[in-house]
């Protein structure tokens, strides 16, 4: 691969950072009135989805952990698998 010319290349990266810089920004104002809103509520602390007591039901580890035995945190299962020969 060829070495892109020095007075090429860091003008296009400037142009590329600051395109970056840019979109950023408008993505932040976009959603600034929305951060305002939930900054300025008084009780939004106070917004839950669900009781503690449903979390612990509906917990996915527990729900799943037969489904998916050899994922990283799930519970072990009691049932151990039975190896089979490759080849018979």
């Amino acid at each position: 691969m060829k070495i892109e010319n020095p007075i090429v290349f860091y003008p296009r990266r400037v142009l590329e950072a600051l395109n970056s810089g840019f979109r950023w920004a408008r993505l932040f104002l976009k959603f600034r009135p929305a951060l305002k809103r939930v900054k300025a509520d008084q009780t939004a602390r106070a917004y839950t989805e669900s009781s503690d007591e449903e979390l612990n039901e509906m917990d996915l580890i527990q729900v799943f952990k037969g489904a998916i035995p050899r994922t990283h945190g799930a519970p072990a299962v009691a049932v151990k698998a039975q190896l089979r020969p490759a080849l018979p």
